[in-house]
């Protein structure tokens, strides 16, 4: 999920940004429907990783690390919602590959 969810983000663009003949995910869902997208599929991953985890008997770090990754990463793009910026894009997608390198570890 964490390589879906940054192939998402790193196609996400505010709308002043976007540019004719250039597909990206805001263009085809919409600015705020990406963002959602992207939020949606983290989302998935971290449940999933939260079952493995608990299978795996793992202590509370882990999950600790895990949410707080989650809820950080939907802050920013959060902040990005209200106020669109191509600046706030590319920390809300260094995020989300933290992600996903969290998920291979």
């Amino acid at each position: 999920f964490g390589g879906l969810a940054f192939e998402i983000a790193r196609k996400i663009r505010v709308p002043a940004d976007e540019r004719p003949g250039l597909d990206s995910y805001s263009r085809a869902l919409g600015y705020g429907g990406a963002v959602g997208a992207v939020l949606l599929v983290l989302l998935a991953g971290v449940l999933i990783q939260a079952l493995l985890l608990h299978r795996l008997g793992a202590r509370p770090w882990p999950y600790i690390l895990l949410a707080g990754l989650y809820v950080g990463t939907a802050l920013v793009y959060g902040w990005g919602l209200r106020r669109p910026a191509a600046r706030t894009l590319r920390l809300a997608e260094l995020l989300t590959s933290l992600f996903m390198l969290s998920s291979y570890v």
